[in-house]
């Protein structure tokens, strides 16, 4: 009886230690993700700021006429 207590809490232990990586893997994961979204769009914006305005410009014309 001891020894299959004893078992069992290990492998509760390591269920609990799983779990946590999995968490930390997974808040690791989604951290990059936003990271390099912000990173694009950071980077669109700088690059593409008149074609933007550009195409507002001309979806309002067509809107007019």
């Amino acid at each position: 009886m001891t020894e299959h207590t004893f078992i069992t809490g290990i492998l509760n232990a390591a269920r609990l230690i799983l779990l946590i990586i999995y968490a930390l893997l997974l808040t690791i994961i989604i951290g990059c993700i936003q990271l390099v979204t912000l990173a694009i769009t950071h980077i669109r914006k700088k690059r593409t700021p008149s074609i933007q305005q550009k195409s507002a410009q001309t979806s309002h014309h067509s809107h007019s006429t």
